[in-house]
């Protein structure tokens, strides 16, 4: 952090944090495969600064991919997100998100 002109820094308490992801997939048949993603972090500090609602920010993120042909795929994922602050509220919004793609080999 710096001092109040600029011109050093000074010393405060460090920012910490801690976290993780797990993911699992699935074949449901050759052509057809489930995902599932959670990706968490756990830091106090966010909320504090006003970044996040609560102490962990999370992610859930569903995901299907077809194999149309041996070089076409066709995909779709999901993104559930943590709940960020509305600016000059005092309300939360989740800035979640829908991705779709076609993958060609060739």
């Amino acid at each position: 952090m710096l001092n109040g002109d600029g011109t050093a820094l000074v010393a405060t308490t460090p920012v910490t944090y801690s976290g993780g992801f797990v993911e699992a997939e699935y074949w449901f048949y050759p052509w057809l495969m489930g995902m599932m993603r959670y990706d968490g972090v756990n830091s106090p500090s966010d909320q504090q600064l006003g970044i996040s609602r609560h102490d962990t920010r999370g992610m859930y993120e569903p995901e299907v991919e077809i194999l149309v042909r041996p070089n076409i795929k066709l995909e779709a994922q999901y993104t559930y997100n943590f709940e960020q602050p509305l600016s000059g509220t005092t309300s939360f919004y989740r800035q979640n998100q829908l991705i779709t793609g076609v993958d060609f080999v060739f």
